[in-house]
């Protein structure tokens, strides 16, 4: 029997399907609305699952390592592309990296990805994303609120 190759796909949004492979940053999505131009995904980032938190280290006084700023634009670009399949992302400009997102051993650093796309009538597709993630108390444990970490730095 042979299978169409969607069947093996996993990360999908309505009707739509996507390849995890090409999305490593995006580990599912909770709402795509083609006719809103929105797209709500999540993404947890950990020590376990993503081996090169370990190695990010920039600076000495900072107890746990960080997911990187180039992570958090992959990330960003990676929803673009969702939202926009058909559509190749040229850059990213007006980015405002608000907090670091420090990863300890053993807590998992869930994360809400929003994408839409900001104003009309452009030649170009422009799109507003953010990243907010779970916060964590002083004792190292998940609370109950999201800050954001990234955003447009005009919003």
């Amino acid at each position: 029997m042979i299978q169409p190759p969607f069947a093996k796909w996993k990360l999908g949004g309505g009707t739509v399907a996507f390849s995890p492979e090409d999305f490593p940053m995006i580990e599912g999505i909770s709402c795509l609305d083609i006719r809103r131009e929105q797209l709500e995904a999540f993404r947890s980032f950990s020590l376990d699952k993503d081996l090169w938190i370990v190695d990010h280290r920039p600076f000495k006084f900072i107890k746990h390592p960080l997911v990187s700023a180039t992570m958090v634009l992959e990330t960003f670009m990676e929803a673009a592309r969702i939202l926009y399949p058909y559509l190749q992302v040229r850059g990213v400009r007006q980015v405002r990296l608000m907090d670091m997102i420090q990863c300890p051993p053993g807590v998992p650093r869930p994360s809400r990805i929003s994408c839409s796309r900001a104003g009309t009538g452009l030649r170009e597709v422009l799109c507003e994303v953010s990243l907010a993630t779970q916060e964590t108390s002083p004792t190292g444990k998940l609370t109950d609120r999201f800050t954001r970490t990234a955003r447009p730095s005009n919003s």
